[in-house]
């Protein structure tokens, strides 16, 4: 099956440790690397970009911020 659109197809795959509230939550998300290779695979993805924890945040937090201002409280 043809990608949609010209030029290659990226994926990136990454669990981000800031969107989870416990460390218990995180701890018990699925990290599925393999079969989520396999889907690329049969999507026709040309490259996964999987990066680790350090590779995202090299200095253990990160470096920007968005602050959503009042609407975060809707």
């Amino acid at each position: 099956r043809e990608p949609v659109g010209a030029g290659p197809v990226v994926v990136s795959v990454f669990v981000n440790p800031l969107l989870f509230g416990e460390a218990a939550d995180l701890e018990t998300s699925p990290r599925t690397l393999a079969a989520d290779l396999v889907v690329c695979a049969r999507e026709g993805v040309d490259v996964v970009f999987a990066p680790s924890v350090d590779e995202v945040y090299p200095g253990g937090e990160p470096e920007v911020t968005v602050e959503p201002g009042p609407l975060a409280d809707v």
